[in-house]
């Protein structure tokens, strides 16, 4: 019914905004630079590493190139705030996951179109 739908039309939509500053909210409480020896590993295996076994898979058991190429993209991309959700849960390693969430962030807008150029897809 409409009385009901319009309410939670409008929570839905509220939804996704305050969950990113919720996430930013406790991003903040840690300091970039701290652990950067964890986070620089966290992100080298993340943005290089893990594409490049998942290439390595998706030719081993004979992908089609436009799949491979999917989920290499897919493996290429940044650290997830889910990960972050769960350092957290979890209580470990929560400043390095914060600090390589960010950084990966930046750095993936240059390793996602270099792992797309040598799989020719530019």
């Amino acid at each position: 019914p409409e009385p009901i739908d319009a309410p939670l039309a409008l929570l839905g939509q509220a939804a996704a905004p305050l969950a990113l500053i919720a996430l930013g909210m406790g991003l903040s409480e840690h300091r970039i630079g701290a652990n950067w020896q964890v986070s620089a590993a966290i992100c080298t295996i993340k943005l290089v590493v893990q594409p490049f076994v998942v290439w390595c898979l998706a030719r081993a058991i004979g992908l089609p190139p436009m799949e491979t190429k999917v989920v290499v993209l897919l493996a290429s991309i940044s650290v997830g705030a889910n990960v972050y959700l769960m350092a957290r849960q979890f209580k470990t390693l929560e400043g390095p996951v914060a600090e390589s969430l960010v950084i990966s962030t930046g750095l993936a807008a240059l390793t996602t179109t270099i792992v797309l150029t040598l799989m020719g897809a530019t």
